[in-house]
């Protein structure tokens, strides 16, 4: 087995961290001192078919429309066919998401080298959540589950609080229906639980892949949820049945395929008609008493909207959830869906606040006349001046011209109802921010 080195955790402030640190303060100011803060943790498993390769052109520029409206902050890959397709993975999502990403080491495939397809799984994470403490892989006879430990970067750490960690796993599972290839997946799925099995009984455990599963009675699912293991996983949305009969009622939950007949002469056809993608849990991350824990009712197919049984995704637009330029990208990324969840982590990720604030802005809010007033030490151009609630979503923005050196500028409020919000100045190498109470 290998071991490989930590990763520094990245200090550049993302909008998103930004949109994390704003749900601290409001657990902070609603319920106490000594309250722990909430932070959401954006987990997708996609396997980007053969990625980089493919007929199809521009495919890093597509995934990166899907990582753009997800945001992950643990992006769970598979089917990778080379480094290069690791490192454009995580290239888009720093494009997108301001440089906050990194990846495991890439490992060739250990487990059967000499097959003539090798896919190889990874991680991609965001390094202001997350540090990479160790990384391994299970061995088995078909091909590696990868495997990533990783601690949240608490913000606590250093006045002596408990770390937290998470292994993660990275699974693509045998592939094709009958008897030879259903043993595989019991035999790869039994490594697994070997695994764990050495682990210590309360190990928060993350698996996610491209399982392959028809059904929830095929040895391999049994194996992985059988409760009289020594770290039990459990399904966040426990739908059993068969999930390739056109019977199974939660059709919303299937994966694969994106399309009703093959494009670009990779990937299957057949329209969805199968739950081949599935993230498990370990009982400890679906405790909610945990410290890190399952967001109730976050588990879903992105982009199915339980209306494209059989059918090409793009033909399911009407009544999605997500808009269509998404459903576009998906349909042409790969034949599979991503599977996304929420994990809720009780601490407030470390970032300093002090790289918010900047001594040369000075905001003042006027209560009695619903306004701010900015002041700066030096000139701004456009500087932008935003509100946002506790939730992180944006109240209203203010463009202004310019800050003069020197001089003031009074921005009037809208009348949005009394309680505690966030006001951000923002220039072009400027940022600062002030939480404000409306009476």
């Amino acid at each position: 087995m290998l071991s490989f080195p930590t990763f520094e955790a990245a200090k550049d402030l993302s909008m998103k961290l930004f949109k994390h640190i704003l749900l601290a303060v409001g657990a902070f100011l609603a319920f106490s001192s000594a309250s722990n803060a909430q932070t959401d943790i954006r987990v997708m498993s996609y396997n980007l078919l053969n990625f980089p390769q493919g007929s199809m052109t521009n495919r890093v520029d597509t995934l990166k429309k899907i990582v753009d409206y997800y945001e992950p902050d643990l992006f769970l890959v598979q089917e990778l066919k080379s480094e290069s397709g690791l490192t454009l993975a995580t290239d888009a999502c720093n494009e997108m998401l301001d440089n906050e990403y990194t990846h495991g080491t890439f490992l060739p495939q250990q487990s059967n080298p000499g097959t003539s397809w090798p896919l190889q799984q990874n991680l991609v994470y965001n390094t202001e959540m997350f540090t990479l403490k160790s990384q391994d892989f299970v061995q088995t006879f078909v091909r590696d589950i990868n495997e990533f430990v990783l601690y949240l970067n608490d913000e606590n750490l250093d006045n002596g609080a408990d770390t937290t960690f998470i292994n993660v796993y990275v699974a693509h599972l045998k592939s094709s229906q009958g008897n030879d290839n259903e043993e595989s997946r019991a035999s790869m799925a039994q490594y697994f639980v070997d695994h764990l099995n050495s682990l210590p009984s309360n190990t928060h455990v993350l698996l996610g892949g491209d399982f392959n599963l028809y059904t929830s009675s095929e040895e391999a699912y049994q194996i992985l949820l059988d409760d009289a293991s020594n770290i039990v996983l459990q399904d966040p949305i426990d739908s059993p049945g068969n999930w390739h009969s056109s019977s199974f009622p939660n059709k919303e939950i299937l994966t694969q395929s994106t399309r009703s007949s093959q494009i670009f002469g990779d990937g299957a056809g057949g329209g969805l008609d199968d739950r081949f993608d599935f993230v498990l849990l370990s009982e400890s991350l679906m405790n909610p008493t945990s410290t890190i824990h399952y967001a109730d009712e976050t588990y879903r197919a992105l982009g199915n909207n339980g209306e494209c049984y059989n059918s090409d995704l793009l033909d399911c637009m009407g009544g999605n959830l997500v808009p269509e330029s998404l459903i576009r990208a998906m349909y042409y990324m790969s034949d599979h869906l991503p599977v996304v969840l929420e994990l809720t982590a009780d601490v407030s990720i470390g970032v300093d606040e002090s790289t918010l604030q900047n001594s040369e802005i000075n905001i003042t809010f006027n209560n009695n006349q619903n306004s701010v007033l900015v002041r700066s030490d030096k000139s701004i151009e456009q500087p932008l001046v935003q509100i946002f609630d506790l939730s992180g979503r944006l109240i209203e923005s203010h463009q202004l011209d310019a800050l003069i050196e020197g001089q003031s500028r009074t921005v009037n409020l809208k009348n949005s109802p009394a309680g505690f919000y966030i006001i951000r100045v923002v220039g072009e190498d400027t940022q600062i921010t002030k939480r404000i109470v409306r009476q």
